[in-house]
Protein backbone atom coordinates (compact mmCIF):
# COMPACT_ATOMS: atom_id res chain seq x y z
CA UNK A 1 0.00 0.00 0.00
CA UNK A 2 1.28 3.45 -0.87
CA UNK A 3 0.67 6.77 0.79
CA UNK A 4 -1.84 9.19 -0.72
CA UNK A 5 -0.17 11.93 -2.80
CA UNK A 6 0.44 15.30 -1.16
CA UNK A 7 -0.03 18.30 -3.48
CA UNK A 8 2.58 20.23 -1.48
CA UNK A 9 5.09 17.85 -3.10
CA UNK A 10 3.78 18.57 -6.61
CA UNK A 11 1.13 17.29 -8.98
CA UNK A 12 0.06 13.73 -8.35
CA UNK A 13 1.46 11.25 -10.86
CA UNK A 14 0.07 8.07 -9.33
CA UNK A 15 -3.15 6.35 -10.37
CA UNK A 16 -5.24 3.66 -8.69
CA UNK A 17 -7.32 0.96 -10.28
CA UNK A 18 -11.04 0.65 -9.72
CA UNK A 19 -11.56 -2.60 -7.83
CA UNK A 20 -14.54 -4.93 -8.01
CA UNK A 21 -15.88 -7.67 -5.77
CA UNK A 22 -18.49 -9.91 -7.37
CA UNK A 23 -20.23 -13.17 -6.50
CA UNK A 24 -23.18 -15.28 -7.53
CA UNK A 25 -25.68 -16.75 -5.09
CA UNK A 26 -28.63 -19.14 -4.97
CA UNK A 27 -31.57 -19.43 -2.59
CA UNK A 28 -29.96 -22.30 -0.69
CA UNK A 29 -27.06 -20.07 0.40
CA UNK A 30 -29.33 -18.12 2.75
CA UNK A 31 -31.09 -18.63 6.06
CA UNK A 32 -33.96 -16.16 6.22
CA UNK A 33 -33.01 -12.98 8.10
CA UNK A 34 -29.30 -13.86 8.48
CA UNK A 35 -26.66 -11.96 6.52
CA UNK A 36 -23.97 -13.94 4.73
CA UNK A 37 -20.50 -12.49 3.98
CA UNK A 38 -20.17 -11.02 0.48
CA UNK A 39 -16.77 -9.27 0.70
CA UNK A 40 -14.55 -7.34 3.08
CA UNK A 41 -13.49 -3.81 2.15
CA UNK A 42 -10.02 -2.62 3.14
CA UNK A 43 -9.26 0.37 5.34
CA UNK A 44 -9.48 3.49 3.18
CA UNK A 45 -11.92 2.06 0.63
CA UNK A 46 -14.47 4.35 -0.99
CA UNK A 47 -17.48 2.57 -2.51
CA UNK A 48 -18.49 4.17 -5.81
CA UNK A 49 -21.12 1.77 -7.10
CA UNK A 50 -22.53 -1.70 -7.37
CA UNK A 51 -25.56 -3.72 -8.35
CA UNK A 52 -27.53 -6.84 -7.57
CA UNK A 53 -29.03 -8.90 -10.41
CA UNK A 54 -31.84 -11.33 -9.58
CA UNK A 55 -31.58 -13.85 -12.45
CA UNK A 56 -34.04 -16.44 -11.13
CA UNK A 57 -36.90 -15.08 -9.05
CA UNK A 58 -37.39 -16.42 -5.52
CA UNK A 59 -40.52 -18.56 -5.58
CA UNK A 60 -42.86 -20.27 -3.15
CA UNK A 61 -42.88 -17.30 -0.82
CA UNK A 62 -45.22 -14.47 0.03
CA UNK A 63 -42.23 -12.11 -0.05
CA UNK A 64 -38.44 -12.17 -0.18
CA UNK A 65 -36.62 -8.97 0.70
CA UNK A 66 -32.89 -8.59 -0.08
CA UNK A 67 -30.54 -6.16 1.67
CA UNK A 68 -26.84 -5.42 1.22
CA UNK A 69 -24.87 -3.58 3.88
CA UNK A 70 -22.70 -4.21 6.91
CA UNK A 71 -23.36 -5.16 10.53
CA UNK A 72 -23.81 -1.49 11.49
CA UNK A 73 -26.11 -0.60 8.58
CA UNK A 74 -27.54 -3.80 7.03
CA UNK A 75 -29.30 -1.96 4.18
CA UNK A 76 -26.64 0.66 3.45
CA UNK A 77 -26.35 -0.20 -0.28
CA UNK A 78 -29.56 -2.11 -1.09
CA UNK A 79 -32.76 -1.90 0.95
CA UNK A 80 -35.90 -4.05 0.70
CA UNK A 81 -35.23 -5.34 -2.84
CA UNK A 82 -38.05 -7.65 -3.99
CA UNK A 83 -36.21 -10.90 -4.84
CA UNK A 84 -39.43 -12.45 -6.22
CA UNK A 85 -38.92 -10.39 -9.41
CA UNK A 86 -36.16 -10.69 -12.00
CA UNK A 87 -34.40 -7.31 -12.10
CA UNK A 88 -31.07 -5.52 -11.93
CA UNK A 89 -30.88 -2.93 -9.16
CA UNK A 90 -28.07 -0.41 -8.66
CA UNK A 91 -26.70 0.30 -5.21
CA UNK A 92 -28.08 3.36 -3.45
CA UNK A 93 -25.01 5.27 -2.30
CA UNK A 94 -25.08 7.64 0.63
CA UNK A 95 -21.41 8.33 -0.05
CA UNK A 96 -21.85 10.11 -3.38
CA UNK A 97 -23.24 13.58 -4.18
CA UNK A 98 -26.08 14.92 -2.06
CA UNK A 99 -28.75 17.33 -3.31
CA UNK A 100 -26.62 20.33 -2.33
CA UNK A 101 -23.75 19.05 -4.48
CA UNK A 102 -21.43 18.14 -1.60
CA UNK A 103 -19.32 14.99 -1.68
CA UNK A 104 -19.53 12.89 1.45
CA UNK A 105 -17.48 9.77 0.74
CA UNK A 106 -17.51 6.99 3.26
CA UNK A 107 -13.83 6.26 3.81
CA UNK A 108 -13.61 3.33 6.14
CA UNK A 109 -11.43 3.55 9.23
CA UNK A 110 -11.49 -0.20 9.79
CA UNK A 111 -12.05 -3.15 7.48
CA UNK A 112 -15.73 -3.57 6.73
CA UNK A 113 -17.42 -6.91 6.02
CA UNK A 114 -20.28 -6.48 3.56
CA UNK A 115 -23.25 -8.82 4.01
CA UNK A 116 -26.13 -9.94 1.79
CA UNK A 117 -29.33 -10.83 3.62
CA UNK A 118 -32.65 -12.19 2.41
CA UNK A 119 -35.70 -12.28 4.63
CA UNK A 120 -38.47 -14.60 3.43
CA UNK A 121 -42.10 -14.97 4.33
CA UNK A 122 -42.83 -18.54 3.22
CA UNK A 123 -40.66 -21.41 1.96
CA UNK A 124 -38.61 -20.94 -1.19
CA UNK A 125 -37.46 -23.56 -3.69
CA UNK A 126 -35.89 -21.39 -6.41
CA UNK A 127 -33.89 -18.20 -6.64
CA UNK A 128 -30.51 -17.02 -7.90
CA UNK A 129 -28.59 -13.85 -8.60
CA UNK A 130 -25.30 -11.97 -8.73
CA UNK A 131 -23.92 -8.99 -6.87
CA UNK A 132 -21.00 -6.67 -7.61
CA UNK A 133 -19.45 -3.81 -5.65
CA UNK A 134 -17.02 -1.25 -7.11
CA UNK A 135 -14.58 0.71 -4.96
CA UNK A 136 -11.18 2.36 -4.91
CA UNK A 137 -8.49 2.94 -2.34
CA UNK A 138 -7.07 6.48 -2.50
CA UNK A 139 -3.92 5.41 -0.66
CA UNK A 140 -3.10 2.71 -3.23
CA UNK A 141 -0.92 3.71 -6.16
CA UNK A 142 -0.90 1.07 -8.91
CA UNK A 143 0.50 3.14 -11.77
CA UNK A 144 2.63 6.20 -12.46
CA UNK A 145 1.49 8.72 -15.02
CA UNK A 146 3.97 11.36 -16.13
Amino acid sequence: MSAQSQLAQGETTTRSYLLAASASFVHGDFVSGVGIPFCTLPVGAVVIGGYVDITIAWDGVTSSSLEIGDATDPNEYVSALDATAIAITEFSLSNMFDAAGAITPKILTTTDEILIEITDVGARTLGAGNAAMFYFDPSKADENYE
